[in-house]
């Protein structure tokens, strides 16, 4: 159980930076948000197919075992690297 605290405690400090959110709630929004915004859009303006799409989507999304996140964190560490690849480069 210690690599698994240890494994934690690592991935805390990775996830925890100020650049690591910023990225993620960027991923988060290329991934999910969009879905989040066009449902309240769709259902705010009565768009039947904006309901539709961010609704199966959404559906989708929501079932068990689906690997949304699989796709989200890797796209987060991306932009984290695209994104402050200058910060990066002066902290060396």
């Amino acid at each position: 159980m210690k690599w698994l605290k240890k494994l934690v405690s690592k991935l805390w400090v990775l996830i925890s930076t100020p650049t690591m959110l910023i990225s993620f709630l960027l991923a988060w929004i290329i991934t999910n948000g969009w879905a989040y915004a066009m449902l309240g859009v769709g259902i705010w303006l009565d768009i039947t197919w904006a309901k539709a799409v961010s609704g199966t989507y959404l559906g989708i999304l929501w079932l068990p075992f689906t690997p949304e996140k699989l796709i989200t964190v890797p796209l987060a560490l991306f932009i984290q690297k695209v994104l402050f690849r200058r910060k990066a480069k002066n902290d060396c």
